[in-house]
């Protein structure tokens, strides 16, 4: 669920007022369907207070390994030390590459491209959804990213579900793991943009089929 503008506002004047950090995650920020883009709580920043991460695994391929980091400039020196203390670097050919492939405008393009591709799945996928799960799932309207999150009506256990769909070899994240200091909702996080139309309907049907064993 994206934050609200007077949410993100309200979160940089916390961290202001308690001198602290707020760690900013937009790895899918760049696939967004509906709707005019949330600007990232980073560019809204005048106090140095947000680290701004992202990673390529999403938007290239998990392979590539390779993240990145926006910092204040009090933060950059240190962020460099601990680097340098854990020795943990991603291969230089490797970067070079990848900012090659940025500078000569290939992102760009293959972000485009990626764009419309994820778009058609979506929509895909919510109507297969629609038309299989009507009475067990509803799907929220996740207007970006790649995934989406689907409730469960009562009744429909998401772990019990997890599993069954797990023995089908589908991988579904139960969304009541997700809280801890209220009541579960329960529901299922549910990733289609890696499937064409038929792993599409085939993962439909292998998830209807595990819904039905836990209601059996």
């Amino acid at each position: 669920i994206t934050m609200r503008m007077e949410e993100r506002l309200r979160l940089l004047d916390i961290a202001e007022t308690a001198n602290s950090w707020v760690i900013e995650d937009d790895f899918d920020g760049e696939y967004r369907f509906q709707g005019r883009p949330v600007p990232a709580i980073q560019s809204m920043d005048r106090s140095g207070r947000v680290i701004y991460v992202g990673t390529f695994a999403k938007l290239l391929f998990p392979a590539l390994r390779l993240g990145f980091m926006v910092l204040p400039p009090e933060l950059a020196g240190r962020i460099v030390n601990a680097l340098s203390t854990t020795g943990q670097f991603a291969p230089l050919l490797l970067q070079a590459a990848l900012a090659d492939f940025i500078t000569e405008g290939h992102m760009s393009r293959h972000l485009k491209r990626m764009r419309r591709i994820y778009a058609q799945r979506r929509q895909l996928f919510r109507d297969i959804v629609t038309e299989r799960l009507r009475d067990e799932i509803t799907l929220s309207p996740a207007e970006a990213g790649i995934q989406v999150v689907g409730y469960l009506r009562d009744g429909i256990d998401d772990i019990k579900v997890s599993q069954a769909a797990a023995k089908r070899a589908i991988n579904v994240s139960p969304l009541s793991k997700y809280f801890q200091n209220t009541a579960p909702t329960q529901g299922l996080v549910l990733g289609y943009a890696a499937c064409d139309a038929a792993q599409t309907r085939d993962g439909v049907e292998r998830l209807a089929a595990a819904i039905g064993e836990m209601l059996g």
